[in-house]
């Protein structure tokens, strides 16, 4: 029972590592019994093989061991998407890891007295459990720090992770070496150390799920938010679309008055209506007119709203090809509005003796796009700016701009020069 649950337990550590090693890319195309299956007889092999080889500790029978051992989890390796190298190392370090758990636990034991450790080294069932338990620390530290490019792991998590082994060496050392009844003690022992080998496995599955939950609920907070963000920007695209209808009507009434007027030698009217038409435009309609829909509805809507706050807003637009630009309006809307909003509120938060100003530059040449956007700093943002990252909204939209930055063979960059936080964008145009 106890060779069962310690093949068991090898399972799920290998499989453990190898879903961090291989960041999850399991092969969708094998059925997940047959996954599971693969992993079981591979680890049942080599048990039987140790088992046989445990009759003559002879040189060759321990490289032999070793080399299917090898083997064993490079083919194993397959069942998950991943390049040679990767396969490689994940092999290699996992069968470090199990050697070194073995040699550790060894070495310790024979440090101790000697007439306890020539009571312990006989015991198998201890030795198994501590090297298996060693193996099993070091493999989740190593997936910590490998989950740690494509997760949040919190402290929480990690203390909790670690707590079911470090309090199953412990527990381990409450349990007498010699009892009343042998067989009893026995029998006691190894069912409490498969009972703490299970009670490891099923704790870090189900951290992991909680986890998972957790950054599901996480994920599901920000695409909210995004969508509300994006539909906040939509809204003012629509806004802009209709204004400008509403230009082309009211300009078509006012020609016709004109034409009128004209008509009728009414020139010093014409002349007060036209002043009086020109003054409308500037109070009620963007100034902004490249004749992209997107650059002139979210660039005249942040100069309004700089205007009111108090911030300078500064515009350089050349848009030589307005309606044919590197970037469709959905993409384009989502990286220029989380640029400006970034601007936006980092001016927001400068006190108001400092100077608050914001610089928009876009252009366009034969060969790109280019988005340069910079805005005021103080001297404490830079320091700031890492708690900023954390910011549920500033933190994707900064992660947005980079994926669709990279969807179009672009660059993105950001940089901080005498006060000013600069960010660019450079988007290719590609010949289809």
């Amino acid at each position: 029972m106890f060779d069962l649950i310690c093949t068991i337990f090898d399972m799920a550590t290998l499989i453990i590592y190898y879903n961090a090693f291989f960041n999850g890319q399991r092969k969708k195309s094998i059925p997940l019994p047959v996954f599971f299956l693969c992993f079981f007889v591979g680890e049942t092999v080599l048990f039987l093989l140790s088992l046989f080889f445990s009759i003559s500790s002879s040189t060759p029978n321990s490289i032999i061991l070793l080399v299917t051992s090898l083997f064993s989890l490079f083919l194993q390796t397959y069942l998950y998407n991943g390049p040679t190298k990767n396969r490689i190392l994940a092999v290699i370090s996992f069968q470090f890891y199990a050697t070194f758990a073995e040699a550790v636990v060894y070495l310790i034991i024979s440090l101790l007295p000697s007439s306890l450790s020539e009571a312990l080294l006989s015991d198998m069932v201890f030795c198994a459990f501590f090297s298996k338990v060693l193996l099993f620390l070091l493999v989740i530290t190593t997936t910590t720090v490998l989950l740690r490019k494509h997760r949040r792991i919190t402290p929480q998590y990690t203390i909790l992770i670690y707590l079911t082994p470090i309090a199953s060496f412990f527990v381990m050392f409450t349990i007498p070496t010699e009892a009343v009844s042998s067989h009893m003690h026995s029998f006691l022992k190894m069912t409490s150390c498969a009972g703490m080998l299970v009670l490891n496995i099923v704790n870090y599955f189900l951290l992991d799920n909680i986890l998972q939950v957790k950054e599901l609920e996480k994920t599901q907070e920000i695409l909210d938010t995004q969508v509300g963000f994006q539909s906040e920007k939509y809204q003012l695209i629509s806004n802009a679309y209709r204004n400008t209808r509403k230009l082309i009507h009211d300009t078509k009434k006012q020609f016709l008055y004109l034409q009128n007027a004209i008509s009728e030698a009414h020139y010093e009217e014409a002349k007060k209506y036209l002043e009086q038409t020109l003054l409308s435009l500037d109070k009620d309609y963007s100034r902004v007119n490249t004749g992209n829909l997107v650059i002139d509805a979210f660039v005249s809507n942040h100069m309004a709203i700089s205007k009111q706050e108090g911030i300078l807003f500064e515009t350089l637009l050349q848009i030589d090809q307005p309606n044919n630009l590197p970037v469709n309006d959905y993409d384009f809307s989502i990286l220029l509005g989380n640029l400006l909003d970034n601007s936006l509120n980092t001016c927001r938060k400068i006190p108001s003796p400092y100077p608050r100003k914001i610089q928009v530059d876009i252009r366009t040449s034969s060969l790109e796009l280019l988005i340069h956007i910079s805005n005021s700093v103080l001297e404490e943002t830079p320091k700031e700016s890492k708690s900023s990252n954390e910011n549920l909204n500033h933190g994707y939209g900064t992660v947005k701009i980079d994926q669709i930055t990279r969807q179009h063979c672009g660059t993105y960059s950001h940089y901080i020069k005498d006060g000013m936080y600069h960010a660019i964008v450079i988007l290719p145009f590609i010949s289809k």
